[in-house]
């Protein structure tokens, strides 16, 4: 039986629903009055409602009834695992390649009708910015480290493939600010990552509200709070050992557990996740290997991640000497569109 390893991210004290809750009828917590509403946003302490009439309050969770209660975590945790959507604007982001070890390469999406259908994998250009719907493999003995668009430092070790399902990013202003120096993400964003086989590290920095970060892996569930993880993807088996933060794992058995800054989950089919302490080797090998990643994007300052979009730069970011003198950009194959003639 296959199953699925969810990876979700999100804000630390809200949750934004990504699809409409029904309307219902909410209860007092005396049983002595109701109201008709549906559900918009769980926020911890609080939820906020819509009426009927479409007005919108935020409410304390504790004057609801207990039925309503366990009827709001129910949703919270389904919110966990919807895969992301756009946002209305269609913005998107990207990850830049900050890093190469050894045999680094890249499967590029198909654009149009006129693309292979079944594109070659091709080396990965260091500075290279690499757009949704994308994979990265990284072979024997070979090593890559990515900057998000949105802030997120990932390294991935060897014998790794990831693709890079959804990438979406609103907008921003750039500014000199370092990229590695954040401490939150610089506009909202919805990631989906599918780790296919084996490990990823990831520093993720604050999220927004209407934000979201998911992998997915070939065997349970998680849901991730906090900044720094490791995750591995076997066959057999998926290991998930947090350094900083909180982490809502649901195991193949349909079990939940939190794991805790400093633990790790380890999950097999048919079985209970196994909750163990993380060693100290294990947390330095994580601090070690995040560093290393923030150290490999230092050049690269908000200015940059603001003209990345969409895997390619809408900014000349490398110089080419050519007899023209012309001053161009890399872009994937089948992105370039021309808007007028050479003459």
């Amino acid at each position: 039986m296959r199953l699925t390893l969810w990876l979700v991210l999100l804000c630390g004290s809200c949750v934004y629903l990504f699809s409409k809750e029904s309307f219902r009828t909410w209860t007092s917590t005396n049983g002595e009055n109701s109201i008709v509403a549906r559900l918009v946003e769980f926020k911890g302490e609080k939820v906020q409602i819509e009426y009927l009439d479409k007005k919108i309050i935020d409410v304390s969770l504790s004057k609801f009834s207990k039925a309503d209660q366990e009827y709001v975590r129910k949703v919270y945790g389904r919110s966990l695992f919807l895969v992301p959507k756009p946002f209305e604007g269609k913005e998107n982001g990207a990850a830049i390649v900050t890093s190469i070890t050894g045999d680094v390469f890249v499967v590029i999406q198909n654009f149009d009708r006129y693309s292979d259908k079944d594109p070659d994998p091709r080396p990965v250009i260091v500075g290279e910015s690499i757009g949704a719907g994308s994979t990265l493999i990284i072979d024997n003995d070979s090593r890559a480290d990515l900057l998000l668009t949105n802030g997120t430092l990932a390294h991935l070790q060897e014998n790794t493939r990831v693709v890079l399902n959804s990438l979406y990013q609103k907008k921003f202003r750039g500014s000199k600010l370092k990229a590695n120096e954040l401490e939150k993400e610089v506009s909202p964003s919805r990631t989906f990552l599918n780790l296919e086989q084996g490990e990823l590290v990831v520093e993720v920095r604050k999220l927004n509200k209407e934000s979201s970060f998911l992998i997915k892996t070939p065997l349970s569930h998680a849901g991730i709070r906090g900044t720094q993880f490791k995750l591995s993807a076997k066959a057999s088996s998926s290991e998930l050992a947090v350094l900083e933060g909180k982490v809502d794992f649901l195991d193949t058995k349909q079990d939940t557990q939190s794991v805790q800054s400093g633990q790790k989950s380890i999950s097999m089919p048919n079985e209970t996740a196994k909750l163990e302490s993380l060693s100290v080797q294990e947390q330095n090998e994580i601090n070690q290997l995040v560093s290393e990643t923030r150290q490999a994007a230092a050049s690269v300052d908000l200015n940059r991640l603001a003209n990345t979009v969409n895997g390619y730069s809408e900014e000349p970011i490398y110089r080419v000497k050519t007899a023209l003198n012309m001053e161009m950009i890399w872009c994937p194959p089948g992105a370039f569109r021309t808007t007028g003639s050479f003459g």
